[in-house]
């Protein structure tokens, strides 16, 4: 996969597009997690996306926020228990101004093959009812894909998942990949630093919520790198800049860009 080395400098945070252009919502442009919204993203001004990914039952990485499809999509159920060719037959784009348009939800290989700006890869893991896929597997088939992408070894690349052990799996299979530690409930980050390092983590990725000057002080010293969501206020975006927050992921690219280029 190549040394995975970032491709961006560090002159000022990284505007990156959340789930492409955000969140479906009613009236929304386009749809979350789909080739459509990531291309509007980086129009908007984005120079990074972030995206998630379900495992299809026969194995494929494909975008999708929830375990189960009623969300966004005009199918039903578990993702895990659809092939790939059922989920893409469902509109991918309840919820937006592009339903009944065309749109489906992409495989990870059919966004590699798209764009080819730097991407956030975070990997979903099924809670409740929806069928777990084994860990090993999911690192497995997500590391295959990524290993086949046109621009392996050159693209700004960093996995990022909620659940440690997953990115733990993800690093005994490869040692080269950047992995993001994700962290939304657990409110003492006295223990964050030394958990990701001994995962092989390269950086945190808390809520912005979390985000403190002293942590930010902390894992420059540590030598992990600090990105945080969803940031859609634009002063909170500018402390966390300041504070040195290296990706700030948003539903604003265009808003949060304009910021920062001016500050």
């Amino acid at each position: 996969m190549g040394s995975g080395a970032l491709l961006y400098s560090w002159r000022m945070s990284i505007v990156c597009g959340h789930r492409g252009l955000g969140t479906t919502r009613p009236g929304a442009s386009f749809p979350e997690n789909t080739i459509e919204s990531i291309v509007a993203a980086q129009a908007a001004g984005a120079e990074m996306v972030e995206f998630d990914v379900q495992i299809t039952r026969d194995d494929v990485p494909v975008l999708m926020h929830d375990d189960t499809l009623e969300r966004t999509t005009t199918g039903s159920g578990c993702v895990s228990a659809w092939s790939l060719a059922e989920v893409q037959a469902c509109d991918a784009a309840v919820g937006s101004a592009l339903r009944g348009q065309g749109v489906r939800a992409p495989s990870l290989a059919e966004v590699l093959a798209a764009v080819s700006m730097p991407l956030n890869v975070e990997i979903k893991v099924a809670d409740g009812t929806c069928r777990r896929h084994d860990a090993a597997r999911v690192a497995e088939v997500v590391l295959a894909v990524l290993r086949a992408d046109p621009l392996a070894g050159t693209r700004g690349l960093i996995i990022s998942s909620f659940d440690l052990e997953l990115l733990r799996v993800v690093r005994a299979q490869d040692a080269r990949v950047r992995l993001g530690w994700l962290i939304e409930q657990d409110a003492d980050p006295s223990g964050w630093i030394a958990r990701a390092l001994d995962v092989g983590c390269e950086a945190l990725h808390p809520h912005h919520a979390f985000i403190t000057a002293s942590l930010a002080e902390r894992c420059a010293a540590a030598g992990l790198e600090l990105n945080t969501w969803t940031v859609n206020d634009v002063p909170r975006a500018l402390q966390l800049a300041r504070w040195g927050v290296h990706t700030l992921i948003t539903d604003d690219p265009a808003g949060v860009a304009h910021a920062l280029a001016h500050q």
